[in-house]
């Protein structure tokens, strides 16, 4: 089956044939690129690699770097200022940590000897950003966003004994997570219609919670897993 990272890299290959013919068909020019309207259509797609990193305990079964992607659409008003709506995701990671006679995971002890848990996840995130651009040369424009994220988290761990065969732990979908984004970026204008962007973001998943543990309640301050997350994406546009 197709998953959704493997069907990103192929649209986001369409799209740069598509620019490779728009800036065949429309060479670059000297003239600035998006300076001649008071508003803009953008349409676009990045690739993205996210740095996450577990809290506390929950460092010994999260996964520190995830790929993934972005698509995006929004709008440039009067060269300054702007505003995209959009949906990342992450490709799913797995973790495994051996735990030792007498290691304690979330306050619950351990005594069995080679005990595993294997952690699988990935992210997603629906979000709304507002963009200032600054002009600093030629085509060049310097970017700075600030913007609110819905974030959840598919998480699965798993148990497996040293006797036994695997058996689901810990099944959650944590519910859709309000949470705060920002970041800054660069982005150059390679035809009238056709653009490269570079960002890097804050993301404040330390908010994000988890929901019970083998049908138990987490202890208290224990149900928050991550710190906040660091993406950098690279990625192309199209001014429409």
């Amino acid at each position: 089956m197709l998953n959704r990272y493997r069907l990103f890299k192929y649209v986001f290959f369409v799209i740069i044939i598509i620019c490779s013919g728009k800036l065949y068909a429309d060479p670059p020019s000297k003239a600035d690129k998006l300076r001649d309207d008071s508003f803009v259509g953008l349409i676009g797609a990045d690739f993205e690699f996210s740095a996450l990193r577990g809290n506390g305990d929950w460092s010994k079964l999260v996964p520190t770097t995830y790929p993934g992607g972005n698509l995006y659409v929004g709008a440039r008003f009067f060269d300054y200022f702007g505003v995209i709506f959009g949906y990342d995701f992450t490709n799913r990671r797995s973790k495994t940590h051996t735990f030792q006679v007498g290691e304690s995971f979330l306050d619950f002890p351990n005594d069995i000897a080679g005990l595993m848990i294997n952690n699988s996840m990935r992210l997603e995130e629906w979000y709304l950003d507002i963009m200032g651009y600054i002009p600093f040369w030629n085509c060049f424009d310097f970017i700075a966003t600030i913007g609110y994220g819905s974030m959840r988290v598919k998480l699965t761990d798993t148990l497996e004994l040293p006797a036994a065969a695997g058996a689901p732990l810990l099944i959650t979908t944590s519910q859709f997570t309000g949470l705060a984004r920002a970041g800054f970026g660069i982005q150059y204008m390679v035809t009238n219609m056709v653009g490269i962007r570079s960002m890097l973001r804050w993301k404040q998943t330390s908010k994000i919670k988890a929901n019970t543990i083998g049908g138990f309640p987490l202890p208290s301050g224990q149900n928050r897993p991550f710190k906040d997350a660091f993406t950098f994406g690279l990625g192309v546009f199209f001014a429409i």
